[in-house]
C-alpha cells in the first residue's frame, strides 16, 4: 500500500530548505540507521531499497520488512525490546531523508516552509504507515496460506 501524500513532490519542495533535515547516501550493505530508544528518527527513503532487519539475541538474521522509494521508516512504528535489535540496512544504493520527529514543531533559522508542510502531512504518513501495517498482521494472522490469499485479493 502505498502513501496517498504525495511524498515525492513533498520531497523535492523541501528537501534542501530546512536545516533540520539531513539528505545522506549510503552504499549497498551499509546500515542506514537503527532503532535505538532515543534516537526518535523519522526517515523517508528518496530512492534504493532496503530492509528492515532483527537480529535476535543468537545472533539469527530476520527481514521484516522491505522499504522502496517514498517509504517512511524509523523507531516510531516498531516496538523496541531487549532481546533483538532492529536495523534497515541498504539493499542498493539508498539516498534517505532523515529527521528527528522531535524538530518537527521546532521551526528552524531559516523558518522554512518545511516545517508547515511538515506538521500537515506527518499526521497523514503516520496513518498511512500504521494501516499499512495493520493490513500485514490481518494477512500474517490468517492460519493458511489459502486464507492469506484470499486476504489480499
Amino acid at each position: 500500500m502505498k502513501n496517498n501524500v504525495d511524498i515525492s513532490r513533498f520531497i523535492e519542495d523541501f528537501k534542501v530548505s530546512c536545516s533540520k533535515v539531513q539528505i545522506k547516501e549510503f552504499a549497498k550493505d551499509e546500515t542506514i540507521t537503527t532503532f535505538l530508544v532515543n534516537r526518535n528518527q523519522f526517515c523517508i527513503l528518496i530512492s534504493g531499497t532496503a530492509d528492515l532487519v532483527r537480529y535476535d539475541y543468537n545472533g539469527n538474521r530476520i527481514v521484516t520488512e522491505k522499504f522502496t522509494d517514498n517509504d517512511i521508516f524509523g523507531e516510531i512504528f516498531y516496538q523496541i525490546n531487549t532481546n533483538s535489535e532492529f536495523v534497515v540496512e541498504a539493499r542498493e544504493k539508498c539516498t534517505v531523508l532523515l529527521f528527528s520527529y522531535n524538530d518537527i514543531n521546532e521551526k528552524c533559522k531559516a523558518n522554512c516552509a518545511f516545517h508547515k508542510q511538515l506538521v500537515s502531512f506527518f499526521t497523514s504518513l503516520v496513518i498511512q504507515k500504521i494501516t499499512t501495517l495493520t493490513s500485514r498482521i490481518e494477512i500474517l494472522s490468517r492460519k493458511s496460506t489459502r486464507d492469506k490469499l484470499l486476504r489480499i485479493f
